[in-house]
């Protein structure tokens, strides 16, 4: 995983409500809502971006271990793969 590029999925709806940001799966139906790290993330996705950037973007962002940030990325990064949130692109 930490060699790969991700991105977002584009067929995924989102929309920001009072600092939350909610994503709208069209594959599971279901509603994700994102708490700061991940609409974070997400933001930082909306172009393609590697791991290692994004793991540095979270540490700088916010008072966080790397050892900490990198295993919280690396779960969401699974998850969000697994239900066809966000892709790996090139």
């Amino acid at each position: 995983m930490k060699d790969k590029t991700f991105c977002r999925n584009d067929d995924v709806a989102f929309r920001t409500i009072e600092s939350t940001t909610f994503l709208a799966s069209p594959y599971s139906k279901k509603i994700y809502p994102l708490n700061s790290v991940g609409n974070f993330i997400w933001c930082k996705l909306e172009e393609a971006t590697n791991f290692q950037n994004l793991l540095n973007n979270i540490v700088d962002e916010f008072d966080v271990k790397a050892e900490i940030a990198e295993n919280d990325l690396q779960e969401f990064l699974r998850d969000s793969l697994s239900e066809k949130l966000i892709k790996e692109c090139n």
